[in-house]
């Protein structure tokens, strides 16, 4: 028995020597690649849309670490051979039918070192459709781990997160495409000779596949959170389900969502992105006072601090804040919120940081109304003066006068 034993041991050492060799293969591999492409995020020249779809596509090794090695040390080793063992009897069918489903061969992922070169010489379209194979594959992989794993709770919890997060990524890259071909058909109505009227098209006829997508991801979200509700991540499994519900126009109950993860997860790292999330729904409902009280909420849990820095949120929900302030006829802290939006911009940019530069360029411009707004003309030149930005007091000067007409 004692032979036995230790046999056992050394075998489960073998597996576990084993299983980490692989693990450490999977990460080396997706950090050379990543390493390799990731310069190419820092390109001025690559457009916002094509930086999203290099950031997917250098994540195709990460995502394909999402497997049973990919779950590192939360899973048992033995547990992992059990299960192993069981989806052997599946192998040969599993891999007929993804034959079958299989339309066309998939190119090999471009390594490190020529890959920049290939990565840039395709077509952007191209690049999502790389990105949505290994996203296909990621999502199969788990569906089919989930359908015979029985170990603990926190381990099926995070497989289905990480599901979750996989149909929510396709929903949002299908939209994009499928918003494209709407904004196409709309500019031909619209510019077109034959008679064609461009709001009868509808969004909801062009959105159909994302939205199969998007309601897969809400489902399994909410089955998360009713599943384990003691799950480590359920705040952030709050927090995509309520983007989610927002994406398919749900806006009602993605506000309750929000709502009960500021309430449910006050420390969450979520809190203030789901602050602003409520601005949101309020603003656009014109109910100024609900927006401002979020809005400022939002401020006050993501500013910086010595210990961290802003929210990546913060700028904006502060810039929300200061229009709230105006709407409600508070000029005076609309205008100190709008120019802290600027001061802080400035600030991170002297720090070396790139800054919010669209944003600082907007607040100026709102400033500018503010002032004239408010009949502060002294105080408006002397700010724009102070930030090296006088030739924004003719335009206040403008304003002022339209007011007056408007009068």
């Amino acid at each position: 028995e004692a032979e036995q034993q230790a046999l056992d041991s050394k075998l489960a050492g073998a597996r576990r020597k084993k299983l980490s060799e692989a693990v450490a293969a999977l990460q080396a591999k997706a950090k050379s690649d990543y390493d390799g492409l990731a310069p190419l995020l820092a390109l001025d020249a690559l457009p916002e849309d094509g930086r999203a779809v290099l950031a997917a596509y250098v994540k195709r090794y990460a995502d394909a670490s999402v497997s049973v090695e990919g779950l590192e040390e939360r899973v048992d080793i033995d547990e992992v051979e059990r299960v192993r063992d069981a989806l052997k009897h599946k192998g040969k069918a599993s891999k007929a039918k993804a034959a079958e489903r299989s339309v066309e061969k998939e190119e090999p992922l471009p390594v490190a070192g020529g890959a920049a070169r290939q990565v840039l010489s395709k077509d952007p379209e191209a690049l999502r459709a790389e990105a949505r194979r290994a996203r296909k594959d990621a999502m199969e992989r788990l569906e089919t781990l989930l359908e015979s794993f029985d170990g603990p709770d926190d381990q099926k919890a995070e497989m289905r997160m990480r599901l979750s997060d996989l149909y929510f990524e396709q929903g949002r890259d299908l939209f994009l495409t499928e918003m494209a071909k709407y904004q196409d058909a709309h500019d031909y109505c619209a510019n077109s000779k034959t008679p064609c009227n461009p709001d009868s098209l509808k969004i909801e006829e062009y959105t159909k596949g994302s939205r199969v997508w998007q309601n897969k991801s809400i489902a399994s979200y909410k089955q998360i959170l009713t599943d384990y509700p003691r799950f480590a991540r359920a705040d952030e499994a709050l927090f995509f389900l309520g983007q989610a519900l927002q994406d398919v126009s749900r806006k009602d109950e993605a506000n309750d969502t929000f709502r009960k993860l500021v309430s449910d997860y006050p420390m969450s790292n979520y809190v203030t992105d789901a602050y602003v999330c409520m601005g949101e729904y309020y603003f656009d409902r014109t109910e100024a006072f609900k927006a401002l009280t979020n809005y400022k909420r939002a401020v006050d849990r993501g500013r910086p601090t010595k210990e961290h820095p802003a929210h990546e949120r913060y700028a904006y929900a502060l810039y929300k804040l200061a229009w709230c302030y105006f709407n409600v006829g508070e000029s005076v802290p609309a205008i100190g919120a709008m120019q802290n939006v600027v001061a802080h911009s400035m600030k991170e940019v002297e720090a070396g940081g790139r800054g919010n530069l669209q944003l600082q360029e907007e607040a100026l411009k709102d400033l500018a109304r503010f002032y004239a707004s408010e009949g502060d003309i002294a105080g408006g030149t002397a700010y724009f003066t102070s930030v090296g930005q006088p030739e924004r007091v003719r335009e206040m000067l403008a304003l002022q006068a339209e007011y007056q007409r408007q009068k």
